[in-house]
């Protein structure tokens, strides 16, 4: 079984890494919170690396790449905790670009002037819903009974709200504002759903490339740090949960990594196998941030370190 990236592939994650080292260190990161827990020029620089236009097909203007080069940019993204909600406007260029009629919104997008977000509830049964990136998305993809919609969302609408993640979310009451129907029907419902399902996959490598970084910064601690004249690294109760996690971090990538390939071969399991994928990373998330902030002891505990940076975003 081959895990190896293609030579394609390895070029996208280097490129994404190495303009991500930059742009979001935790220096950025902590920078982004103190105005709400989005990067404007991180986005951009994005935007101009094709980051917007990987998923949208190429006839409307996008790169029409695979879902799986995505996942590698979402996996990078997850590692320096970008400030930006990337996976929704990955999954919401691309509704908008099948779904078509938007162009000079979708060109916006994909340059990284606006910003678009995805809704996860049904409006017509909860016009009011929490939409993540909503504090600087300008518009939200939603489905609306048995329409897809286009809510435009004006700046008056968007109110932050103080998060422990730190991420520009916000309340919204998408049925009080204006909205453009992009899509009726089986077909419509269909794309937007599937779109939903990606969001799961993008999410779960997010959060194991989150928890890699994050087990990787304890591991490394504990080979630096001095108890009783040892190091704690050298401690079981240290160095086995950390093998146990990268246990866990590697299966759920390769969970998110199974489920792609099973789209991609038309199985009937698929679905299940994204859900799994989606629902296994959080947990493995969650049971990572927890014990490499107990590495640090107290000083994991505070928000001066970075450790709890991916502690509050898991």
């Amino acid at each position: 079984m081959n895990f190896d990236l293609t030579e394609e592939q390895e070029m996208v994650r280097e490129t994404f890494a190495r303009f991500l080292d930059e742009n979001s260190s935790p220096a950025r990161v902590r920078k982004a919170i103190e105005t709400g827990g989005f990067d404007a020029e991180m986005w951009q620089g994005l935007a101009e690396l094709g980051a917007f236009a990987m998923r949208v097909p190429e006839e409307a203007g996008g790169m029409g790449m695979g879902l799986f080069e995505a996942a590698i940019l979402a996996e990078e993204a997850g590692r320096t905790i970008a400030s930006g909600p990337l996976c929704e406007a990955l999954v919401a260029a691309r509704l908008i670009g099948q779904l078509g009629g938007q162009d000079d919104l979708l060109g916006r997008v994909i340059g990284g002037e606006t910003v678009a977000s995805v809704a996860m509830q049904d409006m017509a049964e909860f016009p009011r819903q929490w939409i993540a990136g909503g504090l600087v998305a300008d518009a939200v993809v939603a489905r609306r009974g048995n329409d897809v919609v286009l809510v435009s969302v004006p700046a008056e609408a968007r109110v932050a709200e103080a998060n422990l993640a730190s991420t520009p979310i916000a309340e919204i009451d998408l049925g009080a504002l204006p909205a453009t129907v992009l899509g009726s029907g089986a077909e419509a419902l269909s794309l937007f759903a599937g779109g939903l399902e990606e969001w799961k996959l993008l999410m779960a490598c997010a959060l194991s490339g989150l928890s890699r970084a994050a087990l990787l910064m304890a591991a490394q601690y504990s080979g630096e740090r001095k108890a009783f004249g040892v190091f704690i690294g050298t401690f079981q109760a240290l160095s086995h949960p950390m093998a146990d996690l990268i246990c866990e971090i590697d299966s759920s990538k390769f969970l998110a990594w199974k489920a792609m390939r099973s789209i991609a071969d038309g199985e009937a399991e698929a679905g299940a196998q994204i859900s799994l994928a989606a629902w296994y990373a959080a947990g493995a998330a969650g049971r990572t941030v927890r014990h490499a902030v107990q590495t640090f002891g107290g000083i994991g505990l505070t928000l001066e370190h970075d450790v709890h940076l991916y502690n509050l975003r898991a």
